[in-house]
């Protein structure tokens, strides 16, 4: 993948739009274990320590299934205002990741990843997925 400029926000480095528009996340994969890490490990991997060239970087689908869920009631940072519900998520490639649920999704089930923007903020989502698998 190409050096990310420092100027892109932090989704446009994490994330990348395929030609069909699904949402896909930036990650590394272990050469010799083939741990997949989202966000991309930079240091080394998380299982065996191997780093640089046995770390290539590739692109994983937004896609996933909700292991997890809580509402926040209290939040005073940027963002959506509460209540809004934050869900743990298995990834379809291997990772788990943490994120916001989009309003209205159910805190269950298959989840597709998208991007949605919060005042000047733009965020990775998720949301009920819109294709069967």
């Amino acid at each position: 993948m190409a050096e990310e400029s420092a100027d892109q926000g932090a989704v446009a480095q994490l994330s990348a739009i395929g030609d069909e528009g699904a949402l896909s996340l930036r990650a590394t994969r272990c050469r010799r274990d083939g741990v997949v890490a989202f966000p991309p490990e930079r240091f080394g991997c998380q299982k065996c320590g191997a780093f640089g060239e046995d770390l290539e970087e590739l692109l994983i689908p937004a896609r996933g299934r909700i292991t997890a869920a809580t509402v926040v009631h209290r939040h005073r940072g940027p963002g959506p205002k509460a209540p809004f519900t934050i869900a743990s998520i298995a990834l379809d490639a291997g990772p788990y990741v943490n994120a916001l649920l989009q309003e209205g999704a159910a805190p269950e089930g298959d989840v597709d990843g998208r991007i949605d923007r919060f005042g000047d903020d733009e965020f990775i989502t998720f949301g009920a997925a819109e294709a069967a698998r």
